[in-house]
């Protein structure tokens, strides 16, 4: 059974390893562009640490979540899980504790982006993200924050 705790700096390479996976296979032709940036994605893993959840098992690192805080919003910037622990309620957790998190510093709204195509979507709506508008490729997914502060 997987857990979830506060990011870590140990956590980096998880990090890195997953969102070069996700560029990769859902935006391989962003891959050069991703790479050549790559010094300001550390900068960010590292920025956005103390907003990381990490989802581990037996002290592996299993998936990650980070968010960041523009306003009354919190802007989910990234949520990945390793392929081979998908499908067994890791995202769904990471999400709901970012729910919490967000409600818990006052934010009043949810965001992220994601893919037309992307598989994720299906869970986003399904938790009950809402499409808000379009920045290309993005569609962009918002969710009024409803756990109490």
């Amino acid at each position: 059974m997987f857990s979830l705790r506060h990011g870590r700096p140990d956590d980096l390479p998880t990090i890195y390893r997953l969102e070069r996976l996700y560029i990769e296979t859902m935006e391989p032709q962003q891959l050069q562009k991703w790479l050549s940036v790559l010094e300001r994605h550390i900068k960010q893993w590292v920025h956005d640490l103390p907003r990381t959840i990490t989802a581990e098992e037996l002290g592996q690192p299993l998936g990650y979540l980070f968010w960041e805080r523009e306003h009354d919003t919190a802007i989910l910037a990234s949520i990945n899980v390793d392929p081979g622990y998908r499908r067994r309620g890791i995202a769904t957790a990471l999400l709901i504790r970012f729910e919490h998190e967000a409600a818990a510093t006052g934010c009043l709204d949810l965001e992220l982006g994601c893919l037309p195509q992307n598989p994720a979507r299906r869970l986003y709506e399904s938790l009950g993200y809402i499409y808000d508008r379009e920045e290309t490729p993005y569609l962009v997914l918002r969710k009024k924050v409803l756990v109490p502060r």
